[in-house]
């Protein structure tokens, strides 16, 4: 009977721990981190980008009035959005219901965007895609462009799912200014690497895809598409030498409609030229 009496407070102490544990981590993930990546010399003029990816529409995790605030606050000059904005899963009401979220992006910066693996597949993709061009957010099916901001010439290409960049893949890759910086959105982080090996390598690689890894301990994400247990790139920012990788967590869900220790994210990045 002691014996039996032990085993029943161990559950219970068991269950309280757990419960207490996944309290805790829906505290941690109903919240939404906006992070400012700082990179270049601050004696140049900097160029402020605002990165969304992942808001799996209508399973986001942030609201759109929290993003209209956070750019009402940071007003970025760049507005990037990293793909699977909606779901594979979303219905056509609710990507109308996009519309006006565009709008108010589209008023607020110069927007681009390029696709993620669930806009591929989802059955409204032209929908979506004349939703963006209307309201003026250009959408980089492996394609670049050379603009001007603040007086300085920067290069911006994108690529659709799983499309590798580079010159056999890019419109407008040979006309590129070799000279600028070059800012690259590609929704999976785990393709920065190659990225890298072309011969013309992005200065900063916008990602999202991760999710975090969907669970955090220590800082770490456990599980992500295209990168398995433990991904090596998962959230925040990357650097190898001179060129950066900036991965954002999400702000939404898909599958796994919950996340533990995984605040939703809207990554900043301050870039001086």
């Amino acid at each position: 009977m002691k014996k039996l009496k032990c085993a029943a407070i161990a559950i219970i102490l068991i269950l309280c721990f757990a419960l207490c544990f996944v309290l805790v981590g829906k505290n941690f993930s109903d919240k939404t981190q906006t992070e400012v990546f700082s990179i270049g010399n601050s004696s140049g003029i900097k160029i402020t980008a605002l990165q969304i990816s992942d808001l799996h529409y209508p399973k986001n995790g942030c609201s759109f009035q929290d993003i209209y605030d956070e750019i009402e606050r940071i007003r970025p000059d760049l507005i990037f959005l990293t793909g699977d904005v909606i779901d594979s899963s979303t219905e056509k009401e609710f990507i109308t219901e996009l519309d006006a979220f565009f709008a108010e992006l589209a008023q607020s910066a110069i927007c681009f965007a390029v696709l993620g693996n669930h806009e591929a597949i989802n059955s409204y993709l032209l929908y979506f895609k004349q939703l963006l061009s209307k309201n003026s957010i250009l959408l980089l099916e492996n394609d670049s462009r050379q603009i001007q901001l603040k007086g300085k010439n920067l290069c911006i290409a994108g690529v659709s799912d799983k499309v590798i960049y580079g010159n056999t893949t890019v419109k407008g890759y040979a006309e590129l200014d070799k000279s600028l910086p070059l800012l690259l959105l590609a929704h999976r982080p785990e393709k920065w690497p190659q990225y890298l090996e072309d011969a013309l390598p992005p200065l900063v690689t916008f990602a999202g895809h991760a999710h975090g890894g969907q669970f955090r301990f220590f800082g770490k994400g456990v599980y992500s598409p295209g990168q398995g247990c433990f991904p090596k790139y998962d959230s925040g920012l990357y650097q190898q030498n001179d060129k950066h990788l900036i991965v954002s967590r999400g702000l939404g869900n898909s599958i796994f409609s919950f996340r533990l220790y995984n605040r939703y994210h809207l990554p900043v990045a301050e870039i001086y030229l």
